[in-house]
């Protein structure tokens, strides 16, 4: 019945393809608008370089990088770029907090 339920098309959306907020970006799509591959992304996330949540049964990561945010993880590409470069400083490691909804 569960399965039943996955397979249905409207379902299948919402897994494949969420409905995003403004600022929020497919790990995918966020990937390449940088200029970078997507298993760097979710590493970035797995460090806690970059806010993420991942959609039911890890088929989509969505990532927040308003444009203030979007020019920090520009600013991490740059510094990661060249082998035996040191680490990045901490102010392009730390993400930007989630802004809060107002009801």
């Amino acid at each position: 019945m569960v399965q039943q339920l996955f397979s249905e098309p409207r379902c299948r959306r919402q897994l494949d393809e969420p409905a995003l907020e403004p600022g929020d970006w497919r790990s995918a799509d966020l990937a390449s608008e940088l200029g970078l591959p997507e298993k760097r992304l979710k590493d970035w996330v797995r460090r806690g370089w970059v806010t993420a949540i991942q959609r039911p049964h890890g088929r989509t990561w969505v990532i927040y990088a308003d444009e203030k945010e979007f020019r920090r993880l520009q600013q991490l590409v740059a510094s990661q770029t060249g082998q035996g470069r040191p680490g990045p400083p901490e102010k392009l490691r730390t993400p930007s907090p989630l802004p809060r909804k107002t009801q």
